[in-house]
């Protein structure tokens, strides 16, 4: 009697699935080579070989397996199911919920395309459909390791750790080692803030598969939490040496080095990340306010307006590049932009744009005064009042620091570590040798400034200085508690430092400016010129600035500060102030800084 099934017997098939499961895939291809010979119209046989090739990474010869195996076999629910799943790894996802169905429509217990589908929701975020169909599957198959994982994935994604935590437990109390188990227990710790267990399980699937470009990712995420950002580099680009496209890895990386102060580096990477990701808003936004950060203002513009374009909503995208049209003179386009963002603090900049327009100062004055009796927290407003007031006469109401020139204080650091302490040698060292880059700053000629946040780097030395900087910040509010300025009544509870060096050669200064950002400015001394002429390179402190409307027939003149190396002096950010040129050979070197509240 002639033989009719086009498959091979069921013992030479479960002999094709042992080596499979053994990982005898030399053996597998071998056998199935000679096989499909004598079983050309076998659907079994070509779904074997579409999982041959699916294990050895061959995607596109496995779907074309797979393909054919569903052409010569449409009722196998095993043969439909692995179609299916190449269809949805590929995005065909309507076509594979379709295939889903019809296994189900043929054997309702198949477990495994409930727990396909509820991938699907899974991925489309769809937490209540995903919970149903791994509930399914489980129900006809309770040991069921995929839906178990799934289902404690499903449950942390809705922050239901206990429950998620629970299944994760059952599974490594079976085995301990399981990979998918480990691996997102770990990612649960994580979300947990538990970064303890979190590194213990993650350190343990490394060891099992080092090459998983995501779990080196999210080693990458906890290490940046850890603080341990050079490791968190590393784990970065062995990612993307598995996967040269695993998304955000690039633009992780971009951030971890713009907190090194490698702006250009930083820059690079973020490059990488929108070659994968084009219409990435956020990413667009870093690499604005990155070239914002080397001085490069339009290069800044024309990213910042594409993340504004993609994201017309965001506060700190308009934020931002107001600021760029400010700095480029765009002074009423620059007002519309921070009045349309809406940020905390966008009326202070609006009317500083106005102001810096020059124009219909009436209108201005009057909108200045509304703002003014609304807030009394302004650096910013308080130096327009300071400028109006010392050019035009205008009265100043304005109550945040009406005297700021009466605040000013000088301490010389070998006060405070004594004049045997290296400290300023040290700082001076390790500025040059630090890889930062620099910023192209306007206002700075015959000079240079590093960009970032010094603070933020690896130097003992920067740590020293913070920590004496911000005990000075205690004894100067000691020094000035008498005062009924709102400068000193109302100072913020929370905030950081953020620092830089400049150094200055023959010729070097800086132009009249005050720090917006900042609530108390300051700077440390650690090379001075020769002071062959009365004041140069000392700095110089006034209540008014060129960029703002002067009167042509004051001749109006800052009061300097003389200085020494180990000065250390602080003063409000609202006071402006510059340095006068010098013409030694002998450099400038100091530290400027600011302390920014968080809510500026």
């Amino acid at each position: 009697m002639k033989n009719n099934n086009p498959d091979p017997p069921s013992e030479i098939v479960e002999e094709l699935i042992g080596y499979l499961q053994s990982s005898k895939l030399d053996k597998l291809l071998k056998q199935l080579d000679h096989l499909i010979t004598e079983y050309p119209k076998s659907g079994t046989l070509y779904n074997i070989f579409g999982v041959y090739h699916k294990v050895t990474n061959d995607v596109n010869k496995a779907g074309k397996y797979f393909e054919k195996s569903y052409q010569l076999n449409k009722n196998d629910p095993n043969i439909i199911n692995n179609f299916a799943n190449h269809l949805r790894e590929r995005g065909n996802i309507d076509k594979a919920i379709e295939l889903y169905d019809k296994v189900l429509n043929i054997n309702d217990k198949f477990f495994q395309a409930y727990n396909n589908l509820g991938i699907i929701s899974y991925e489309k975020e769809d937490y209540n459909a995903a919970t149903s169909f791994f509930m399914k599957a489980l129900k006809i198959n309770p040991v069921f390791i995929d839906s178990i994982v799934n289902l404690g994935n499903t449950f942390r994604e809705t922050e239901n750790y206990d429950k998620a935590l629970g299944l994760y437990n059952q599974v490594l109390d079976a085995n301990p080692h399981h990979y998918e188990s480990l691996k997102n227990r770990g990612i649960l710790f994580f979300r947990k803030n538990q970064l303890d267990k979190a590194l213990i399980d993650i350190n343990k699937v490394l060891k099992i598969n080092p090459n998983d470009a995501g779990l080196q990712f999210n080693y990458s995420e906890i290490l940046k939490k850890e603080k341990k950002y050079e490791e968190a580099i590393t784990a970065l680009e062995l990612c993307l040496k598995i996967d040269p496209k695993f998304i955000d890895a690039n633009y992780s990386l971009g951030l971890l080095y713009k907190n090194k102060a490698l702006i250009s580096k930083a820059i690079s990477f973020y490059e990488k990340e929108i070659e994968i990701s084009p219409d990435n808003h956020a990413v667009l936004f870093q690499i604005g306010e990155s070239y914002i950060m080397i001085g490069d203002y339009e290069k800044s513009i024309s990213y910042l307006e594409r993340a504004v374009e993609l994201d017309n909503n965001n506060p700190d995208y308009k934020t931002t590049l107001a600021v760029q049209h400010k700095i480029s003179g765009n002074y009423k386009y620059a007002a519309k932009l921070f009045r349309e963002g809406g940020s905390n603090r966008w009326r202070e900049n609006e009317l500083n744009c106005l102001y810096l327009a020059k124009d219909n100062l009436e209108d201005f004055y009057s909108k200045l005064d509304s703002y003014s009796l609304e807030d009394d927290s302004s650096p910013l407003i308080s130096s327009i009042h300071s400028h109006a007031e010392t050019v035009f006469g205008r009265t100043n109401n304005y109550e945040f620091c009406k005297k700021p020139m009466d605040l000013i204080y000088k301490k010389n650091i070998s006060e405070i570590v004594g004049k045997e302490s290296s400290l300023i040698d040290d700082l001076l060292s390790d500025i040059e040798t630090m890889e930062t880059d620099r910023v192209s700053q306007l206002l700075l000629f015959n000079g240079e400034q590093s960009a970032g946040n010094i603070f933020s780097l690896p130097f003992d030395s920067f740590k020293v200085l913070l920590e004496i900087i911000e005990n000075e910040f205690i004894n100067y509010k000691e020094r000035f508690s008498n005062s009924s300025s709102k400068f000193i009544t109302n100072w913020p509870k929370k905030g950081e430092v953020k620092g830089w060096y400049i150094k200055m050669k023959k010729g070097g200064h800086l132009k009249r400016h005050m720090h917006e950002d900042g609530w108390i400015s300051g700077t440390i001394y650690l090379e001075m010129p020769e002071n062959n002429k009365k004041n140069e390179g000392m700095i110089e402190f006034s209540l008014f600035c060129e960029h703002y409307l002067m009167d042509e027939k004051k001749n109006l003149k800052g009061h300097s500060l003389a200085l020494e190396k180990g000065d250390i002096v602080l003063f409000p950010s609202s006071l402006f102030h510059g340095t006068i040129p010098f013409n030694s050979d002998e450099r400038r070197v100091c530290i400027a800084f600011d302390f920014k509240p968080s809510y500026i």
